[in-house]
């Protein structure tokens, strides 16, 4: 609690005009502010930079750098859960995104509707929201945003946050979400303030995170099979 007071307190006091909500007078005094914390940065942060070595490999807004790095090892150091190298399979510009598959497997391009499964999972169970995600026979494939000088057959690494990914007991009939994978859960850690949940998408881990009222409530254990479902905007393009 000291902690997220004091942060509140530093980020009135260093803005540049104005009295914050608890009277602290605005300083507009330049500050540098060095943490592995990235919920720190994106609180207090005007601006973010990565620094790798002494050297900095990333700078810009807060968010833009630290949320969806553009490069993958800007990615690693900042803790992205989840970097999956695809390749791109089909531009839909009409859609504003591309279908991507797993590097090395799978070549097939599922197409479904606006509202159901358009893809069959390992087991036969839906494995596609819109055409967007089917970890079936297929290959791996999912729906990120559309990317300029992307063309077909390029190879890419996706990243995506374990928070924008949500878990389900089975595949949505309805849903705005493009991408849902089926798995098994092979693991389960404390992360406070949650836990993060390891699925075993058919020999490709995703890691999600859920709160513990979710997990209790889910039955979610080791064995446990469970749907990953995340939107296309929650995909984000790695340069290596």
């Amino acid at each position: 609690e000291l902690r997220r007071a004091l942060g509140a307190e530093l980020r009135a006091a260093i803005r540049p005009t104005g009295v914050s909500a608890t009277g602290i007078p605005a300083t507009g005094v330049p500050a540098i502010l060095v943490t592995h914390s990235r919920e720190e940065a994106l609180a207090l942060g005007d601006t973010a930079q990565v620094i790798d070595g002494g050297r900095t490999v990333a700078v810009g807004p807060p968010l833009a750098t630290l949320e969806q790095p553009g490069r993958g090892r800007v990615a690693r150091l900042v803790g992205v859960e989840n970097l999956l190298p695809m390749r791109v399979a089909a531009r839909l510009p009409q859609d504003g995104t591309m279908v991507c598959v797993m590097a090395g497997g799978g070549s097939g391009v599922g197409s479904g509707n606006d509202g159901g499964g358009g893809g069959r999972g390992n087991d036969g169970d839906s494995g596609s929201a819109g055409g967007g995600g089917d970890n079936g026979r297929g290959g791996h494939r999912l729906e990120t945003p559309l990317a300029d000088g992307c063309n077909v057959g390029d190879a890419i690494t996706v990243g995506i946050r374990a928070s924008d990914i949500i878990l389900a007991a089975g595949p949505l009939p309805q849903s705005s979400a493009r991408n849902t994978w089926a798995g098994v859960v092979a693991g389960v850690t404390l992360r406070p303030p949650g836990y993060e949940v390891a699925l075993d998408c058919g020999g490709v881990m995703l890691r999600c995170h859920i709160t513990g009222a979710s997990l209790e409530a889910m039955g979610i254990a080791r064995g446990r099979r469970l749907w990953a479902i995340f939107k296309a905007s929650s995909c984000f393009l790695l340069s290596e």
